[in-house]
């Protein structure tokens, strides 16, 4: 009986299995051989294999799963992502409501997508009716909340977009308006904003939805934030006057910031307990004595490393955290990369502004 042999080069691996049958012959040679005769007395141990397709299909559906798994979950506010790897963009649900989406290698045009490093519409042959639907929130019933997008694009008059909220990440189920239709600026980031506020504690979502004309190409999302406005009777949001970087690349800043004088709900504020001060979400300081209305400078010389630096100011009272204002800076290294590093985050929002300074 022969003994039959075949190579396969699969992903790094030299596989030997007997389906087909193998014979070395050169009958040019003078002395014929057969390559069994070489084999005669080796022992063959077949090793069985899984099908690429096999492990591509586990590979998805283990993302799928994770993906599933965060949407199944209910986020309290306060949440914010960039938007920027597939895990983020998986926690979104993309509904393209004139069913005109086309693939366009790592993305698609005429919808929603990622491309690899980035959440984008996409508009080319036709205007845009489609919407990136939130993951599921846990709100409460007479509690305002904010929702801040950073977007930037570079065809003007272009990009449009409203933002919607509602009980159901449907169409149908975005019932309430947080920002009317928008025209987009065109070219530096800015800040979209919607203020939203249930009658009911439920779960709830929020709608993206893109209007934008045809020829639009590019409208790039850099960050989705949602935070708690706090109480009615909770402070006000506090106001960043400035955020100045030290003259000699030193790793420090100078905050100035006006705490504010009303609550919430326009009513004077005259129970602050004191003011927090957090840098990258870590708090730096609490300032007790602050009084309401009045501007302070705060110096922070504690930064750990060199890069963008993001702070914000929330004021608080005896009815809790009231509403959060925050600015970026870069801080440290030479004042070309900060310069540099500014500029980026003027022109593409948060994510490619965090490259290391030199």
């Amino acid at each position: 009986m022969h003994k039959t042999l075949l190579y396969t080069l699969l992903g790094g691996a030299l596989l030997i299995s007997p389906s087909v049958s193998a014979q070395l012959v050169d009958k040019q040679q003078k002395h014929t051989f057969r390559l069994e005769n070489v084999l005669k007395n080796v022992p063959i141990q077949l090793k069985q294999t899984t099908p690429l397709e096999a492990l591509t299909h586990k590979v998805k559906a283990a993302q799928t799963r994770h993906a599933a798994q965060a949407k199944a979950e209910a986020i309290t506010p306060n949440w914010s992502t960039t938007l920027s790897t597939q895990d983020d963009f998986d926690l979104f649900t993309v509904i393209d409501a004139n069913n005109d989406a086309v693939a366009q290698g790592t993305y698609k045009k005429e919808t929603w997508s990622f491309n690899g490093t980035k959440t984008l519409l996409y508009t080319y042959k036709n205007k845009a009716d489609d919407w990136l639907m939130s993951p599921a929130f846990n709100l409460k019933a007479g509690q305002s909340y904010i929702v801040k997008i950073n977007v930037n694009h570079f065809m003007a008059n272009k990009h449009k977009l409203e933002i919607k909220w509602g009980k159901a990440a449907t169409v149908e189920g975005m019932t309430e308006t947080g920002l009317a239709e928008t025209t987009v600026a065109v070219y530096s980031a800015q800040d979209l904003q919607a203020t939203i506020t249930p009658t009911a504690d439920g779960i709830y979502y929020v709608g993206l939805h893109g209007t934008s004309e045809a020829g639009g190409y590019d409208l790039y999302l850099n960050s989705f934030d949602i935070t708690s406005a706090g109480a009615p009777s909770a402070p006000a949001a506090s106001t960043i006057s400035s955020i100045t970087p030290d003259a000699t690349a030193a790793l420090k800043a100078t905050i100035k910031f006006v705490v504010p004088s009303t609550t919430t709900d326009g009513k004077p504020l005259d129970n602050l307990k004191g003011v927090k001060i957090t840098r990258n979400d870590e708090q730096i300081a609490d300032l007790t004595d602050a009084v309401a209305g009045e501007e302070y400078t705060y110096v922070d010389n504690t930064v750990p490393k060199a890069g963008m630096q993001t702070y914000a100011i929330t004021a608080y009272n005896s009815d809790g955290d009231g509403q959060t204002d925050s600015d970026r800076r870069p801080l440290g290294g030479s004042r070309r990369s900060r310069l540099k590093q500014q500029t980026s985050s003027l022109l593409f929002g948060t994510q490619q502004a965090d490259a290391q300074l030199e």
